[in-house]
């Protein structure tokens, strides 16, 4: 079965060098997690729903870009995440580099505009905060 993990671009780096590290982060607790873990999605549409959720939209990290990585080559256990039911799942094993595959194109993400951060998103940040803290 293959897995799918967004992330920010500016962790690609990190990634390609580390593999997805079960962690809790510097987004953990604006999404509301609370485990150490990797979260994914099982279908291509699941992440894009999850992709174009809002909290993605109004956190800082996301202004670079998104990435979409493939696990491949392994099948690691998945636990469904009570928050996103029928669209999100964690996995608490390290995945190493060689079994990702970047999925994307490196682009800005679809809340950005040429010239920086969308108004959308600069309003959603003045309603929520900088994205330090869960909407």
């Amino acid at each position: 079965m293959k897995l799918y993990h967004i992330s920010p671009a500016i962790n690609r780096d990190s990634i390609l060098k580390n593999g997805l590290i079960c962690q809790l982060g510097n987004r953990s607790a604006y999404f509301g997690q609370t485990r150490k873990a990797i979260y994914v999605c099982k279908t291509r549409t699941a992440l894009k729903r999850m992709g174009n959720h809002l909290l993605f939209l109004a956190h800082p990290d996301f202004d670079e870009g998104v990435d979409v990585w493939a696990i491949d080559g392994i099948s690691p256990e998945t636990y469904e995440d009570d928050k996103y039911k029928g669209v999100g799942y964690y996995i608490t094993q390290n995945i190493p580099p060689e079994h990702l595959t970047q999925k994307n194109k490196p682009r800005k993400h679809t809340g950005q505009s040429a010239s920086g951060t969308s108004k959308f998103v600069k309003r959603l940040r003045s309603l929520w905060g900088d994205g330090n803290e869960k909407p």
